[in-house]
């Protein structure tokens, strides 16, 4: 089986041997290497050694040599670091609309991993390319004292996927995004899977943190944890409003921390889908009902997850 010099790694009849399945070279794009840790030297982006020093700086950064092509690899390597300053359009930041498909992925474990800032009330992440992935990556989504992101993170085209990602939603009633992750039109087939999202109990903590705003079909969550505080006692860690279709929800956990809390997750008429083996934790005991709303979504094996407080009996599947 010959072998050819390939600049991110061994290769086999032109296909490259990545480090493991997580780096999955998507065929047809080019490889990108991405690092700002001190100590690195900057480069083409062409091989790890020699990096480029971001994703996002117009015509220098990894998206803008993406140049609106198709299914390109972009991996950023441990320590990375960068800021979202402003509303990021992730299709300009890559040239166009034809730049599907574009998989970047975080190299690293723990502290180690490249970190994303938001950094002024503005600081938006408009992932808006069909078939985008964000992999293995730290999301601070309100890293700057005294500063109100108004919504950091929105879904808006098909086949997207977050796999690994942490996300930090607030660190004071100062200092919190308001919305985290919207779900809008057009971002059907959306996958979260290993999602972790963390948050503490302050006087203002965020509004919405994972919702959606359109009837989106095939939103899939696995073994995600919701665990954060939101303002209201009666909305939860995730909200699918406005009727998404085929929602799958598998192994998942959603606490709102919030004192009293009578909801850890909400839906809306008409929703569909499953929901299995979870667990929701509220702030309040008694009659609460944990998963508010649950319009046609069928909840097997979904319980509160203390002794004592609300939980959701295994529902058979109706018809």
């Amino acid at each position: 089986m010959p072998l050819t010099n390939f600049p991110q790694g061994a290769s086999s009849f032109g296909f490259p041997l990545l480090p493991a399945p997580l780096y999955n070279y998507w065929g047809g794009g080019q490889v990108l290497w991405v690092c700002n840790r001190s100590g690195v030297s900057s480069g083409d982006g062409t091989t790890p050694d020699r990096p480029l020093a971001s994703l996002f700086t117009a015509t220098t950064g990894a998206l803008a040599k993406v140049n609106n092509k198709q299914g390109c690899l972009i991996l950023v390597l441990p320590g990375h670091s960068e800021n979202i300053t402003a509303s990021t359009n992730i299709s300009t930041a890559a040239g166009g609309s034809s730049a599907t498909f574009l998989n970047i992925v975080g190299i690293g474990s723990g502290g180690l991993r490249p970190t994303l800032n938001w950094t002024a009330a503005a600081s938006a992440l408009l992932c808006n390319l069909q078939g985008l992935a964000f992999r293995n990556f730290v999301f601070n989504l309100n890293a700057t004292a005294a500063t109100v992101v108004t919504a950091a993170i929105t879904h808006s085209a098909a086949d997207q996927i977050f796999d690994s990602v942490d996300m930090l939603v607030n660190t004071s009633a100062t200092q919190l995004t308001t919305t985290a992750v919207t779900v809008a039109s057009g971002a059907d087939n959306l996958t979260y899977s290993n999602v972790r999202m963390f948050g503490e109990t302050f006087a203002t903590n965020p509004t919405d943190t994972f919702t959606t705003t359109a009837a989106v079909n095939k939103l899939t969550m696995l073994n995600c944890k919701l665990m954060v505080a939101v303002n209201s006692t009666t909305n939860g860690a995730i909200n699918l409003a406005n009727a998404p279709t085929n929602v799958y929800i598998e192994d998942c956990a959603f606490m709102n921390k919030k004192a009293s809390a009578t909801v850890a997750a909400i839906a809306s008429a008409s929703t569909t889908g499953q929901v299995n083996f979870c667990t929701l934790t509220i702030g309040t005991t008694g009659a609460a009902t944990a998963f508010s709303t649950p319009g046609n979504l069928v909840l097997g094996q979904t319980f509160a997850s203390q002794p004592g407080k609300a939980a959701i009996l295994a529902q058979a599947a109706s018809g």
